[in-house]
Formats: C-alpha cells, structure tokens, sequence
C-alpha cells in the first residue's frame, strides 16, 4: 500500500463513521482529546473533543450525511500527514444550514448534494499505531457557484 493510499483510507474511514449517525462518539473517537474542527455547519472553531462530539451530535450527523472525495492532494511526513482537497455531501434538505438540529427541525426528507473545500491533519498516535485528527477545516464552496465547480471538478483529473 503507497503511504498516500494509506491517509486516503483515513477519510473513508472517517465517512463510514458518519453513517452512525445515532452516535456521535464513532466519529470522533477519530480524532485527538486536543484536536480543532472549523466546522462546515458551525459557526465558530470546535476545540478539544468534547466541542467536536457536540458538533456533530447538534449540527452534522442529524442531516444525515454520506460523502465522498472529488480531488485531493497528501503530503506526509513520518508522524504527520495532510490531505486537502474536496469532498461532496448527500445531506437532508434543510431550510437553514446553520445550527441544523438547533433550528427546531427545519430538515425534511428530499437530499441535496453539498460540495465543501477541506483539510485534515493527522498525527499518528505511535503507541497506538492509529492516525488521529489533530485538526480538521471544512468550508462550503460559494453556493452560486458550487454546481458549475462539481461539474468541473468532476471532469478534471488532479490526482
């Protein structure tokens, strides 16, 4: 296995435990005690586990998502690994995005298709031999825009 295609299968894994989404702590036993998320869905950064565990319990996984890598570019080192690039979301059809589960339920059952820009850095855990996130950024592309760029994306090749 190349060392690129071993932090690729750290995202998959990392969208299958989204697919749990009755319970939160799937996801983020995925990442480090001290790890930050600046979150699609969030106002502001999640610092440390228990502000993640909270992001995904309120906002994220009551959407319901599934998603997948359109592109993306890794540079790694022995203990340190980031991969960038962008991800589309299958998600609830919500009124408001912000605050999802907060905003009372406004989430019907019709999906839309979401694309985000992302970066997740990893820190392998040597003792465990597991990678964790350490820090993790996700930003919704212009929403005018996002359906001509999945096209786009989509037809070019980057990796």
């Amino acid at each position: 296995m190349s060392n690129d295609q071993e932090i690729l299968e750290l995202i998959e894994i990392w969208f299958a435990a989204l697919k749990d989404t009755s319970n939160p702590d799937t996801v983020t036993a995925l990442y480090d005690d001290k790890a930050v998320l600046v979150p699609t869905l969030w106002n502001g950064p999640c610092f440390g586990k228990k502000a993640i565990r909270n992001y995904f319990e309120v906002a994220f996984l009551p959407v319901e998502p599934r998603g997948y890598v359109i592109n993306y570019s890794i540079e790694r080192g022995e203990d340190v690994a980031i991969n960038s690039g962008h991800y589309v979301f299958n998600i609830k059809d919500c009124q408001k995005e912000e605050h999802l589960a907060a905003a009372g339920g406004l989430c019907n059952d019709d999906r839309v298709e979401k694309m985000a820009r992302f970066t997740f850095v990893y820190r392998l855990d040597k003792p465990k031999n597991q990678w964790l996130i350490i820090a993790h950024h996700s930003s919704k592309m212009p929403e005018e825009h996002s359906t001509q760029v999945i096209r786009w994306v989509k037809s070019e090749s980057f990796v």
